[in-house]
């Protein structure tokens, strides 16, 4: 699912903007070796924390209602919009 950047501002905190930032086309190619690769470990960390909630709250929306493996909480996007936004 693609946000815009005034989508994704809203539901980063302030360092996680930061790291969506630093990843576009141009300032990726402006970052060191090391600090590309620090950015990455970090972005895949954060990606997973997010991920987490989002499939907890989509299985108890699941046992809770009865829904099919499809469907999810309307509450639930906000973990889900922030997990894709740092992939």
């Amino acid at each position: 699912m693609n946000y815009s950047a005034r989508q994704a501002r809203e539901l980063t905190s302030k360092s996680e903007w930061e790291l969506v930032s630093a990843s576009n086309q141009g300032a990726i190619g402006q970052l060191s070796e090391k600090s590309l690769r620090s950015n990455i470990e970090r972005t895949r960390r954060l990606r997973d924390k997010n991920r987490d909630p989002y499939r907890r709250q989509q299985i108890a929306s699941r046992k809770r209602s009865g829904a099919n493996p499809a469907s999810h909480a309307p509450s639930n996007d906000a973990h889900r919009a922030e997990g894709a936004d740092l992939r």
